[in-house]
């Protein structure tokens, strides 16, 4: 799903085609993956944003999940800009893509009618001697309880452990949530997907 971005241009501005009008679109960053790649796409939409003159950053979510040092770094981005962050899922918001999701700023969480949340505890396949094993067994722990403090605390939680004391009620297993049940823990504020409208006016004053 594309965000719709709407212009409304003034009739008193006179031009033949919209290449003509020198207007920064709104930049929209879209997130399925969380491997390199993703976060150098990412980092480089992200910083376009920035030079548009935009105050707001929508981030479209259609993931189901990834990598969690990329997730980390995509939320460092998230964390130190000075604009507005929107998240919207687009069709699923999936382990680290719920993460993300709830990285919007409160009152701009949006998640389509029908999409699909789902939240689990952090994973890893690890290979290795016994006290390598352990030494990732315990850089996980670390990770889950950064990660699911994180959400709580972004979702308006007093208690960090909101999200995983859920979680392990259902034995560990993937959780599902449709929009509406995302609506119900503060996940998502909205039910419904926003458009970016940008008016361009002229305006006469005299006296």
């Amino acid at each position: 799903m594309i965000l719709n971005s709407i212009f409304n241009i003034d009739p008193k501005i006179k031009f033949r085609k919209a290449s003509e009008l020198f207007v920064d679109e709104p930049v929209i960053v879209y997130v399925n993956d969380f491997d390199n790649k993703d976060v150098q796409k990412f980092s480089d939409d992200f910083q376009k944003a920035h030079n548009t003159g935009q105050e707001i950053i929508p981030i479209v979510i259609n993931s189901y999940g990834g990598s969690v040092t990329g997730l980390l770094a995509m939320v460092a981005q998230i964390k130190s800009s000075p604009l507005v962050i929107s998240t919207i899922v687009s069709g699923a918001a999936m382990s680290a893509g719920c993460v993300l999701l709830t990285c919007g700023k409160e009152g701009y969480r949006f998640a389509a009618p029908y999409s699909t949340i789902m939240i689990h505890e952090v994973s890893c396949w690890a290979i290795g001697k016994n006290e390598e094993i352990k030494a990732i067994s315990k850089d996980v722990e670390r990770d889950n309880k950064i990660i699911f403090a994180m959400m709580a605390k972004n979702c308006g939680h007093k208690d960090p452990n909101y999200f995983l004391k859920i979680v392990h009620s259902k034995k560990n297993a993937d959780w599902y949530l449709k929009s509406g049940e995302a609506l119900r823990h503060n996940i998502v504020n909205k039910i419904k997907v926003p458009s970016f409208t940008t008016s361009v006016k002229v305006e006469t004053t005299f006296g």
